[in-house]
């Protein structure tokens, strides 16, 4: 609160000191406004907080913070509580959030009515519901490791060689010989790159090559898939320049004539012959055996606004669901990674 208003942001916590509720002396944060409205229940946290890591989530240092907020706020707004200083300063969070969705989508022409919002991160389960309402979106996707989907995409990523080099040739058949030799130099700098055994036995390499052509004159080029084991180079003379018209039609919505166009770029891209297993089942399954049991919901208090104040509401967790159930707000649902409200 500087006096006037009360401010969200843009600066974070940060891991350390991180929230109050971390136990490092950190400020009130929106995980804290989060935690104080029950939104982010204490006993959902894990024991990790505090020196040693081994202490619960801080709700008292949580509410010591708010509570000096609504003091400092009293002259403005007397009578202000700690929740409705932390319900403020939620709205806040979520507003931003919006105006930057909206930065990069209405505001360029894109229509959210009928979008899908995807909810990752620890923290995005607690804003998504109310973040899809504000911006009219129908429908939220929530993935069961939502709060750790970045390291979940990052462990399932393909691993993948890209090499490149810019023969700023004439697209014509006479280059198609140049091309070639290129490629295959690029090859073997990629086969002397890749880890050792890569490729081998029953496991051989995926070879996947582009060409970057643009129209003389002009900077920008677009990408077209190449096959350097084409016999008939005319043939895929003729191929290429059918490509690159059909995407200078389809990202600019002409089809230029005329042109002479370049060779800006050979790509060659190089991975193992076996992409990712679905180990993602594996590690989703793991997950819901955790919480097993089909028991019905529990209920915790949840802070409802000025007027319903503090009321009951389910408490489930994520194994507890199955497929095709209905639940209907408001309401938590607590899984492994993430609390969505």
């Amino acid at each position: 609160f500087d006096g006037q208003r009360l401010r969200v942001g843009p600066a974070s916590a940060g891991a350390d000191p991180g929230p109050a509720a971390y136990r490092r002396g950190g400020p009130a944060t929106i995980t804290d406004a989060n935690v104080l409205l029950g939104r982010l229940p204490v006993e959902a946290l894990p024991a990790v907080f505090g020196p040693s890591a081994n202490q619960p989530a801080d709700g008292e240092a949580v509410r010591r913070c708010f509570a000096a907020l609504a003091a400092s706020m009293a002259a403005l707004a007397p009578g202000i509580t700690p929740e409705r200083v932390a319900e403020g300063a939620l709205q806040i969070a979520i507003e931003t959030m919006a105006e930057a969705v909206r930065r990069i989508s209405i505001q360029r022409g894109h229509d959210l009515r009928e979008a899908l919002l995807v909810s990752y991160g620890g923290a995005g389960g607690q804003h998504a519901c109310r973040l899809a309402e504000l911006l009219g979106l129908p429908r939220v996707l929530l993935h069961p490791l939502a709060g750790v989907l970045s390291a979940y995409g990052l462990g399932m990523a393909e691993q993948r060689l890209l090499l490149e080099c810019s023969p700023r040739l004439p697209l014509e058949a006479a280059a198609l010989p140049v091309l070639r030799n290129r490629a295959a130099a690029l090859l073997r700098q990629a086969v002397g790159e890749l880890p050792v055994g890569a490729g081998s036995g029953e496991d051989p390499l995926r070879i996947g090559m582009r060409l970057e052509i643009r129209a003389a004159g002009r900077e920008q080029g677009l990408e077209v898939a190449w096959s350097p084991d084409q016999p008939n180079d005319a043939a895929t003379v003729e191929a290429l320049l059918r490509a690159i018209s059909g995407s200078h039609r389809q990202r600019y919505g002409t089809c230029p004539s005329g042109e002479h166009w370049i060779v800006e770029r050979l790509l060659v891209e190089v991975a193992p012959g076996t992409p990712p297993d679905a180990s993602a089942q594996r590690v989703l399954a793991e997950a819901a055996r955790s919480d097993a049991a089909r028991a019905g919901a529990a209920t915790t208090p949840l802070w409802l606004g000025q007027e319903a104040g503090w009321q009951p509401v389910p408490l489930w967790r994520r194994g507890q669901l199955m497929p095709q159930q209905r639940l209907e707000g408001p309401a938590l649902v607590v899984d492994l990674t993430t609390t969505t409200v």
